[in-house]
């Protein structure tokens, strides 16, 4: 089975408890024989704090949305869709997400479940 965990940001050198059950959870299911995939949309640089058995596979998502865009399309997003910030992280993250086309998404926490429902197109892949 194909299982992706997915926590929207603050992953990278963060020591805090999710972030330790992460790396707990998906080497226990990675052990059980499931390929699992750790997935975040932070932008910051860096190493996990609590490492990751390196049968699970990590990917951070590359999503930066230039405030210069952000800005414009404040005002803009409706009527020039190149400005939507929505847009641009739901096509992101789709693109990604049907690529590994998981069987069962993790979020861990309600912005996570939130991000993984308004961007895969209201629980398209839950």
């Amino acid at each position: 089975m194909r299982i992706l965990i997915y926590k929207k940001n603050k992953l990278i050198g963060t020591s805090g408890g999710i972030e330790k059950v992460i790396s707990w959870f998906s080497g226990a299911l990675s052990k059980q024989g499931h390929e699992v995939f750790v997935v975040t949309r932070d932008v910051q640089k860096g190493d996990l704090f609590y490492p990751l058995l390196p049968e699970v596979k990590f990917q951070q998502l590359p999503i930066v949305f230039p405030k210069w865009r952000k800005l414009i399309g404040k005002v803009f997003k409706q009527i020039l869709p190149y400005f939507n910030q929505d847009a641009y992280v739901q096509k992101a993250i789709n693109q990604y997400f049907s690529i590994i086309q998981p069987d069962v998404i993790i979020a861990t926490g309600v912005s996570d479940f939130i991000d993984v429902c308004k961007y895969t197109g209201g629980g398209a892949y839950l």
